[in-house]
């Protein structure tokens, strides 16, 4: 690893450790671990998620993107959740890697009652 990438990874690590907030994070195995995560609720995908492919459409529910760091988290899945603290349950649907941390694109599902 490059000194440049140690750099970016520590800054990464430490806005996790700074302005993270406590999760759960639960593989599809039922694994937990906990560890920090920044969540970016309500994003729409139509705008400025390029690089998420054609495969992830908006439907019921809402989406995220959640940051968590590959020394706590070091494979994310299909299918994964993020719990945060107040229980909202997030579902990895893809993931990124970048520097250090993954970008997982996730969703609830929120299905409305009839």
């Amino acid at each position: 690893m490059s000194l440049h990438d140690q750099i970016a990874q520590d800054l990464k690590n430490t806005a996790l450790a700074d302005f993270g907030e406590d999760v759960t994070y639960t593989t599809t195995d039922g694994t937990a671990i906990l560890t920090k995560a920044i969540i970016e609720d309500g994003i729409n995908l139509g705008k400025g998620f390029p690089e998420m492919d054609k495969a992830f459409r908006t439907g019921l529910g809402r989406y995220a993107v959640v940051r968590v760091s590959s020394l706590d988290v070091p494979n994310p899945q299909y299918r994964d959740q993020v719990t945060q603290t107040d229980g909202t349950v997030w579902t990895v649907q893809q993931k990124q890697y970048r520097a250090g941390q993954w970008k997982l694109y996730c969703s609830t599902d929120e299905r409305g009652a009839f």
